[in-house]
Parts: structure tokens; sequence; C-alpha cells
């Protein structure tokens, strides 16, 4: 069986039960969800060295922000005798 034959067979299948394509699970090689968003956002394209930078300042954001979150919480539960 040559390629096509295979392909034309597959096809007729695929016609017969269109839920198989339901079935196939597409992975991307080596994408990165953030920066996809930030590029639609935004409508533009951003290099490497820009997403780096991006990343490392989220970083820095989230790590201030959960601290001072425990700080507050802290304070919360040591004022509730």
């Amino acid at each position: 069986m040559n390629k096509e034959d295979e392909f034309n067979q597959k096809s007729l299948k695929l016609l017969a039960d269109p839920c198989k394509l339901k079935d196939i699970k597409y992975i991307p090689k080596n994408t990165d969800k953030l920066k996809d968003e930030i590029e639609s956002k935004f409508k533009c394209k951003i290099s490497d060295k820009c997403y780096s930078f991006i990343i490392q300042e989220i970083e820095i954001i989230v790590s201030v922000d959960s601290l001072l979150n425990d700080i507050i919480n802290q304070v919360s539960s040591n004022q509730n005798p």
C-alpha cells in the first residue's frame, strides 16, 4: 500500500467517524504560551532578551506579593485571639 492509498483510507475513516478528530492530541514543540499571549495582547513580536527580562520582573513581583500576603496573614491571625 502506497502513501496515497493510506492517506485516502484514513480520510475515508475520518469521514465515517468525525469524532476521531477529537482524539487527536496536538502537543506543540517548545512553545511558551505566556510569550504567545503577550505577543498577541500587544500585537507585536518580542525578542528572547526582552521576554527574559519580563519573566524576571514577574518572578520578583510574584515573590514580593507572596511574602507580603504571608506577613499580612500572620499579623491578622495574631490579632484574633
